[in-house]
């Protein structure tokens, strides 16, 4: 779910033209890339380095991206951004309770990440499905990146330049929903169910209300 919404984002973002109207999501792609490769460093015996052909090449082939990219995306960041030129100002700005909303929601990810990725124990006593050291990492390294994502796009605080992170919001919502239904045996109705369930309300109504946003200040021009 995670790598099919990072796609979707990467896309949409490679098809503008401008820095401005495509940075929405690196902040928070940098900080996945560089928590995954600290995951994989906390976890290299769950890797199969010295396995069989097949899970051997996967295993290194793991190792080598998650040590490459962050590296280069994070040079690639810091390039650009000392660049000189000045952002264009703001076409469409957001509406207050939208950008608290972001800000908000922002607070939560980037919370309930860090406590997946720090005390990855606590959070599997109270998870609504079975999690590992290991899962509850990985999941929490996506969790706080769209942390990032939020509190980029209250930043950014422009419904243009924001849209591929709208639209990525709402490719994740289907897609967990998705995950919800494929893998209900596994789901436990507890109080942290709903708190799962009420994270995907939450980024829906982020993606709905951007797209809404937009169409309705292009209205009036059409």
């Amino acid at each position: 779910m995670p790598s099919l919404t990072a796609s979707v984002l990467s896309f949409l973002s490679w098809r503008r033209r401008t820095w401005v109207m495509a940075r929405v999501g690196v902040p928070g792609v940098t900080l996945f890339l560089w928590l995954t490769l600290l995951t994989t460093v906390i976890h290299l015996d769950k890797f199969h380095f010295s396995g069989p052909g097949t899970a051997r090449f996967a295993a290194w082939a793991w190792l080598v991206i998650y040590i490459v990219d962050p590296i280069l995306v994070t040079v690639a960041l810091v390039i650009q951004t000392r660049s000189p030129g000045e952002d264009p100002p703001r076409s469409r700005d957001l509406v207050r309770g939208y950008r608290g909303l972001l800000v908000a929601s922002s607070a939560v990810f980037l919370t309930l990440g860090l406590a997946m990725v720090v005390v990855p124990g606590v959070v599997m006593d109270v998870a609504a499905w079975p999690l590992t050291p290991l899962t509850s990492r990985a999941i929490g390294s996506w969790v706080v990146a769209m942390g990032a994502a939020f509190a980029t796009m209250a930043w950014e605080d422009d419904a243009e330049r924001i849209r591929p992170a709208v639209i990525a919001s709402l490719v994740l919502a289907a897609l967990l929903l998705v995950g919800m239904a494929r893998y209900q045996s596994q789901f436990a109705w507890t109080p942290a169910a709903w708190v799962y369930a009420a994270l995907i309300a939450d980024v829906t109504v982020i993606g709905i209300l951007g797209l809404l946003r937009r169409r309705a200040e292009r209205a009036p021009g059409e």
